[in-house]
């Protein structure tokens, strides 16, 4: 475990002294190595907040974010009385960013990145694993597959499904690609209408990730523009946005296609965040972020092995009504495999 000395931490830790007894003043820029089979020298980027004698609480962001994202929870979280690690996945900011798809299947990021690396570093028995997006699917593996590791779990948009051993999830997607293909020979037939009809699915944006490098070449082209683009309220909505969505990114060409070229700044960002989440992308790129979409049928089989275990720890699901992808719909019945789960 050692501290982050470089002057871009020392510089963020001066900007977030506030008021005398801020919990904020104490934010500490550190590292672990990462265990298992990633390559020597590997770390694991967190910053913390709290007495680590009090219970640990890790939050694991989603994509495309930072442990920035929870800016605004560390330190009530910290000041309530817990011990506050709030990461950078792996791909992102200043953790490792192996090249290889498969480094970033479920598996190796909880074994290597969280569980071997993380916690036994700390020498961290048990903690609350709290996330966001693809942050929340990681926290419900975490609760499945080690429960030994974990005191409370809580997600926010993602819910919990339990592998199906019958239904693997990447025949969807070979279905995805069969109906893009059908959309565009209608398109070019002159049937436009007919072909839109096909996008159906809000999880289309998925198939457009999975071609190495295409998604990358475009989200990275204009790095301001994409979090400006993507991170935005539903109430902030862009011109066009409500029409070039998840569901059709694969008949538009691309992500940010048929959208502004320069947007708005979105109001849930300051100058300074955004700044922030610019900086820390145009440093990484897009390729790690991304290589969590690729790994559907390897963290599919990893998950079988459990399908049957119940996540017994108590639980929190947190929707949000507006979420055009992660829907509130999609968390019934969560009661059946999570019986500790509190909703709100």
């Amino acid at each position: 475990v050692f501290v982050d000395q470089s002057k871009e931490g020392q510089t963020r830790s001066r900007r977030r002294r506030g008021k005398k007894g801020d919990v904020m003043a104490q934010l500490k820029s550190s590292f672990v190595l990462v265990a298992g089979e990633a390559q020597p020298g590997s770390v694991l980027h967190y910053m913390e907040a709290g007495d680590a004698r009090n219970p640990a609480v890790v939050l694991c962001h989603g994509w495309p974010e930072s442990w920035y994202s929870w800016r605004k929870q560390i330190g009530v979280i910290a000041a309530a009385g817990f011990h506050v690690l709030a990461i950078d996945q792996r791909g992102y900011g200043k953790s490792h960013k192996p090249q290889a798809v498969e480094a970033y299947a479920m598996q190796r990021i909880v074994e290597e990145d969280i569980i071997g690396g993380l916690l036994d570093s700390l020498s961290i028995q048990k903690a609350i694993f709290i996330g966001h997006d693809w942050g929340g699917a990681l926290v419900w593996y975490i609760a499945q597959h080690f429960p030994e590791r974990t005191l409370a779990v809580g997600s926010l948009n993602t819910p919990f499904a339990p592998a199906d051993p019958s239904k693997n999830p990447w025949d969807g997607f070979v279905l995805m690609k069969q109906l893009d293909q059908e959309a565009k020979r209608l398109r070019d037939s002159g049937d436009s209408k007919t072909a839109l009809s096909l996008y159906k699915t809000p999880f289309n944006y998925q198939l457009y990730f999975q071609d190495e490098g295409v998604a990358e070449s475009e989200l990275e082209a204009d790095v301001e523009r994409t979090m400006s683009t993507v991170l935005r309220g539903v109430g902030d909505a862009l011109p066009n946005q409500r029409e070039c969505n998840t569901t059709n990114v694969t008949w538009r060409g691309g992500f940010l296609v048929g959208l502004p070229e320069k947007p708005s700044r979105p109001l849930i960002l300051s100058e300074e965040d955004l700044a922030f989440y610019s900086g820390e992308f145009c440093r990484s790129g897009f390729r790690g972020p991304l290589n969590w979409y690729r790994n559907v049928e390897r963290n599919w089989i990893w998950n079988c092995k459990v399908a049957d275990r119940k996540i017994e720890a108590p639980a929190l699901m947190v929707t949000a009504g507006k979420d055009f992808v992660l829907t509130p719909s999609m968390s019934k019945n969560m009661e059946k495999h999570v019986p500790n789960l509190s909703r709100s």
